[in-house]
């Protein structure tokens, strides 16, 4: 008979299992506990060395806890429960990146904005320290996966909500410019003008020497139709460019804004330094 998942175990199932083990408990016993050592984690090592449990038992000890944990307790503050909750979010994106459509973007949206709430403090600020703790705690790169999201909900549709996770998670990150950046052009291709030009400026006053910001800040402008505002931010980038990845990358979008403008002296000009970059 295959093992039954912990998750289709009802309480009693689960508290008779621990019994069986040596752990007589109830379940407002093990909130007691659990609240007492900090995390399930903690709960379970204390547990394993208390009665001995060695091989397969153990992993159901640390299933238990886990669950337990989030049946019961799941409006405290947990750091381990948290990092496990943004892992299961980046596990269900990652396992069909392509296929999902608007129910299950919405849902991994709704996942995320849980994620946050448990992230704010009792004076209603961001909890940096925190956030910071749940990147050594989570399997993923959770912050990759954050950054990669509003994309594909303002692909399908969810602007506001795009421009939520970007604001969100760029009062967290140690890293902001990544995600605001990104927010500018969502707002631009989704049209909206005026939310566009702000937070273009607002990026630009905060990061105004940062390479991608400003290059953004050029696909921003591209697509409120504004080429001449392209150009000029597309050129700043391409003088306060250090690296040579960046510089590539900039001279590609200057190459494609000259082809379609018909400048073909400056398309050639960049498409030989773009050659001589790649050769090098």
């Amino acid at each position: 008979m295959p093992k039954k998942d912990i998750r289709d175990m009802t309480d009693k199932e689960i508290i008779i299992k621990l019994k069986n083990l040596g752990i007589l408990i109830s379940v407002e016993d093990f909130k007691g506990e659990a609240l007492k050592a900090g995390s399930p984690t903690d709960l379970a090592d204390y547990w394993k060395v208390l009665f001995g449990i060695r091989n397969s038992n153990e992993e159901f000890l640390y299933d238990a806890t886990f669950e337990l944990w989030r049946r019961h307790l799941s409006d405290v503050k947990c750091p381990e429960m948290l990092a496990l909750f943004i892992d299961e979010t980046v596990n269900m994106y990652v396992d069909k990146p392509y296929e999902h459509d608007r129910f299950s973007i919405l849902n991994i949206y709704e996942r995320i904005k849980d994620f946050y709430q448990g992230l704010i403090k009792e004076d209603g600020m961001p909890d940096v320290d925190l956030y910071n703790r749940l990147t050594l705690l989570s399997y993923n790169d959770f912050e990759a996966f954050l950054i990669n999201i509003p994309f594909q909900l303002a692909r399908q549709g969810f602007v506001d909500e795009a421009v939520n996770v970007g604001r969100w998670f760029g009062e967290l990150s140690s890293q902001p410019e990544n995600f605001l950046r990104d927010t500018g052009c969502i707002l631009a291709e989704a049209g909206r003008r005026g939310e566009a030009l702000l937070q273009i400026d607002e990026n630009l006053l905060r990061f105004p020497n940062d390479n991608w910001v400003v290059i953004n800040a050029g696909d921003a402008m591209y697509s409120l139709g504004e080429k001449e505002g392209a150009e000029k931010f597309y050129l700043r980038a391409y003088n306060i460019a250090r690296e040579q990845y960046d510089k590539a990358g900039v001279i590609e979008r200057l190459i494609d804004l000259y082809k379609e403008l018909g400048l073909t002296d400056k398309v050639e000009a960049f498409e030989k330094e773009y050659n001589d970059i790649m050769k090098s």
